[in-house]
């Protein structure tokens, strides 16, 4: 029997967020502003073969259900699994790391790739949060500059900041 994997869309205020995973583990998350349904699909399915794509609604599959919560105002409500599978060691472990963040506090890129092994690794920790295929579950949008600006998000700085101000007690970023 071929793996399912679910892929949703959740509304938000910010756009719509999109979400592909097994039943045990988060396998990408598309943050807004994000592209288009079609796209995310298509990327889903090029990352794995041997799999069935099922389109569900988020309330039918746990990730969507936490997403929402979060989204909500429950900022401790992810805890399903990322697969970090097919990543580069050290990116696994930056992103392993920066779970250990508790919502609404941030580190520094340096502060990431210290608890990732690499005290001097701070670029490559930046490379990595990059390419974080399962934001969220891995929550790079905590790292913050040196200097404790607000930088390098792929989507946007909003974006972040959004998320940042959400887990601090801000307003639901879920359309109602």
């Amino acid at each position: 029997m071929p793996q399912i994997v679910s892929i949703m869309t959740i509304q938000t205020k910010l756009g719509p967020l999109h979400c592909a995973a097994t039943e045990n583990a988060v396998l990408s998350v598309d943050l807004p502003p994000s592209g288009k349904l079609e796209e995310f699909i298509a990327l889903a399915k090029a990352k794995g073969g041997g799999v069935e794509h099922r389109i569900v609604s988020p309330e039918e599959h746990e990730a969507g259900r936490q997403i929402m919560a979060y989204l909500g105002g429950d900022a401790h409500a992810l805890g399903m699994e990322p697969d970090l599978g097919g990543l580069r060691p050290f990116s696994r472990a930056v992103l392993t790391a920066i779970r250990e963040i508790p919502p609404g506090q941030t580190w520094t890129y340096a502060q990431a790739a210290a608890a990732a092994g690499s005290p001097r690794g701070a670029r490559a920790a930046g490379q990595a949060l990059h390419r974080n295929p399962v934001a969220l579950f891995a929550p790079c949008h905590r790292i913050i500059g040196a200097d404790g600006s607000l930088t390098g998000f792929g989507s946007g700085l909003p974006t972040k900041q959004a998320l940042l101000e959400l887990e601090r007690g801000g307003q639901t970023l879920l359309l109602s």
